[in-house]
């Protein structure tokens, strides 16, 4: 994966007072955390982390940032989590999480079919999403944004596992082989009515 770019400040005010003058100022706080590093508190222009979420193929983002203000202001950094307002829907807090070249991630990563499944296009069944993301472990560079897989040849019945995951270099997938990820399912049956149904 292509890091993208994002800019962010040291921020100071952490109290809950100073986060509310944040967002009223088109800032959003957050915090950027790592392995055997401090934690340290930042504001990111609103617009620029809209800007980063809207260029993002999936919720799998891995970003170069500059933290102005900071000794050590160039980091590279996973988007952890986003936590959004549960009814303006705008963000409120960024978690950010620091990461090594040279060291893998773990992470969930969206699974997305392409083609239309033989079963559901000549024998009617229905795709069952069983999973739709798998977990995976990869150096930063390595992470996919998303994981395609063809479905074209499946046919009603057929079960879709872990095991036939593609392989993508730099790509270990952590869950067991047999786990399921979708299934075409067969179509119902209409009952035929029979002598005496109709009374």
């Amino acid at each position: 994966m292509e890091a993208q770019q994002l800019k962010c400040q040291s921020r100071s005010l952490l109290r809950s007072s100073g986060v509310k003058k944040l967002r009223s100022q088109g800032s959003i706080p957050g915090v950027v955390y790592g392995h055997q590093v401090d934690p340290v508190s930042i504001e990111i222009n609103e617009k620029d982390f809209e800007q980063l979420i809207k260029k993002s193929e999936s919720d799998v983002i891995i970003a170069d940032i500059e933290i102005e203000g900071n000794d050590r202001p160039s980091r590279k950094v996973l988007l952890k989590n986003v936590q959004y307002h549960v009814l303006k829907g705008n963000v409120l807090h960024v978690d950010l999480m620091e990461v090594s070249e040279d060291r893998p991630v773990t992470i969930t990563v969206p699974v997305q079919h392409t083609g239309e499944a033989d079963g559901v296009k000549n024998a009617g069944g229905t795709l069952g999403t069983i999973l739709n993301r798998v977990s995976i472990k990869a150096l930063p560079k390595d992470v996919p944004t998303i994981i395609k897989v063809d479905i074209s040849n499946m046919k009603v019945g057929d079960i879709f596992y872990i095991k036939d995951m593609p392989e993508l270099e730099g790509v270990e997938y952590l869950q067991p082989s047999n786990i399921q990820i979708m299934t075409i399912i067969p179509p119902r049956v209409s009952k035929t009515a029979g002598p005496g149904d109709d009374k």
